[in-house]
């Protein structure tokens, strides 16, 4: 029963594993026109991201996902195509 009641009580401990290193532009041609924002919501939680403009007249909004940073998938979407 103790164990139920451990689980229960860290199960988001047990599921997110966020890297908290900070997150760099990456350097290289291939990433030129790459930005970083910052935009804080109505209850206070910032959110960072990166926008890279291009040519299409689309947005793509990408969430990384569990387990990592937003850095740890760029190279999926640099044009050399990754």
């Amino acid at each position: 029963m103790i164990v139920v009641l451990l689980v229960y009580w860290f199960q988001r401990r047990l599921l997110y594993f966020p890297d908290p290193a900070k997150v760099r532009l990456p350097l290289g041609e291939e990433f030129a026109g790459l930005e970083s924002f910052e935009v804080i919501s109505g209850d206070k939680v910032r959110l960072q991201g990166w926008y890279w403009p291009g040519t299409l007249p689309v947005t793509l909004l990408i969430f990384h996902g569990n387990a990592g940073h937003r850095g740890h998938r760029l190279e999926c979407f640099a044009p050399s195509g990754g």
